[in-house]
């Protein structure tokens, strides 16, 4: 398995703890590290990217880049406060107000229209970054080959929101050549991929706006 890591990410992540130092009177607040690393991706369910032209036929392999949601500590949020700072999506934000929902969705600085951030309840005892229309924010973790396994499956959603979802068990090359031009590339906000045993066992793609 070849990888191809990205190494301004890991310079990106450095300079903003740098960035992001804590005095006594305030705090700052990172993103938990990634659960996964794709130079040990054996066992694990991923958000991805890659196009049809990724898929090597002939060696049935797929190259692809992985992500990895951008989580943080729900201790850390809930002591979160005027004056801390938050490190979200890739910037520093210095908290001048922040504000818990009923559901239990929390606003920085009057949430993304006004230039602060959403913050969103998540399993685990964390919060997700969210970017606009509810969707996470991902952190690049870089490229990865993995082999196909020999029963991967290839969930798929329609065009519409309406349309079933499809499920290709063979002749994938053929499904995906069929595909019109926007369907040809598939995205961390909608593409989860599975690996078992270091192989690729089943793409899902869910129909998004």
């Amino acid at each position: 398995m070849k990888q191809h890591l990205l190494l301004s990410v890991a310079a990106t992540t450095t300079l903003l703890l740098a960035a992001c130092s804590q005095t006594a009177t305030h705090r700052c607040v990172t993103t938990l590290p990634p659960a996964i690393q794709i130079d040990r991706l054996t066992d694990a369910t991923v958000a991805a990217q890659f196009t049809s032209t990724d898929f090597d036929w002939t060696s049935r392999t797929l190259t692809m880049t992985v992500f990895s949601e951008d989580l943080y500590d729900a201790m850390e949020i809930h002591q979160l406060s005027e004056g801390d700072t938050l490190s979200y999506n890739g910037i520093l934000l210095v908290v001048a107000s922040k504000k818990t929902e009923g559901n239990g969705q929390v606003t920085i600085n009057g949430g993304l229209e006004e230039g602060g951030a959403y913050l969103d309840a998540y399993e685990g005892g964390t919060y997700r970054a969210m970017q606009f229309d509810g969707h996470s924010i991902y952190t690049n973790l870089g490229r990865v080959d993995l082999p196909l396994s020999n029963d991967f499956t290839l969930i798929d959603c329609g065009n519409d929101f309406k349309d079933p979802y499809d499920t290709i068990t063979d002749n994938h090359q053929s499904y995906l050549s069929t595909l019109v031009n926007y369907k040809q590339e598939f995205h961390d906000i909608n593409t989860l991929v599975t690996v078992t045993n270091g192989k690729l066992t089943r793409i899902v793609r869910k129909w998004i706006p």
